[in-house]
């Protein structure tokens, strides 16, 4: 959600979902499909590394917004048949 409040749009989403390697990819899409207490335990464990950071913010945006986490579930798996 952005300063006004406003949900990301589907664009932005798939710019930052584009900006990631096929790994941070794969493993957010696995996290993203964990049950609602194992992805907030997962989600903690991004912040142990700098370069989860970037995961594990966009982990918690989708947490607030279950229309974009759902938009983004989609897309990773998309993206990851297309990786393979």
């Amino acid at each position: 959600m952005d300063a006004k409040g406003r949900l990301p749009t589907e664009r932005e989403l798939r710019r930052r979902l584009d900006a990631l390697e096929a790994d941070a990819r794969a493993e957010l899409l696995r996290v993203l499909e964990l049950a609602d207490e194992d992805r907030a335990d997962q989600t903690a464990s991004f912040f142990a590394d700098p370069r989860g950071k970037i995961v594990g913010e966009l982990l918690i945006e989708l947490e607030k917004e279950p229309v974009a986490r759902a938009f983004v579930t989609t897309e990773l798996r998309i993206m990851t048949r297309q990786d393979a």
